[in-house]
């Protein structure tokens, strides 16, 4: 949850830190589905379509006296999966990479959480670490695997 401060330094180079009252706005100016804290403390919506908002403050005592900042929002479109090879023996390992892909998007942001099941879904005797390393048990019975990397974004 990003946290957001205010200050304003009038001509004279006096500081007025708050209170400051808080709204987010879509970047076509209608409002969206997300909520600011007293403290300048803003939560995405679970629901939110926009990928660019604008945050805004005004000053509680005097309305007129205001500033405000784009705000992108990280968006997931896809997720890249790659290995070096698509088969492994039993009892071997085989490292995957994977790569969110979208908008506004940092290094910090490319979480991703790994799954491995059989083809239909099942749960196997393999398993595949947070590093991406699969593991294939000796005694796996699935002939086929199926690797799933999804974006904790």
């Amino acid at each position: 949850m990003p946290l957001f401060s205010a200050t304003s330094t009038d001509s004279n180079g006096v500081v007025t830190e708050g209170p400051w009252g808080w709204s987010v706005l879509g970047l076509d100016g209608a409002s969206v589905i997300e909520s600011m804290g007293n403290q300048g403390d803003l939560t995405v919506g679970e629901g939110e379509t926009s990928m660019v908002l604008i945050v805004i403050a005004s000053l509680r005592e005097n309305p007129q006296i205001k500033g405000s900042v784009v705000v992108q929002i990280p968006t997931v479109i896809g997720v890249r999966v790659v290995s070096a090879s698509a088969s492994v023996d039993r009892g071997g390992s085989l490292q995957y990479l994977a790569l969110a892909e979208g908008f506004a998007l940092t290094v910090e942001k490319q979480g991703i959480t790994w799954s491995v099941t059989d083809t239909s879904g099942n749960t196997v005797d393999s398993a595949i670490n947070e590093s991406g390393v699969l593991s294939v048990a000796a005694d796996e019975t699935a002939a086929k695997l199926t690797v799933t990397a999804t974006s904790n974004v």
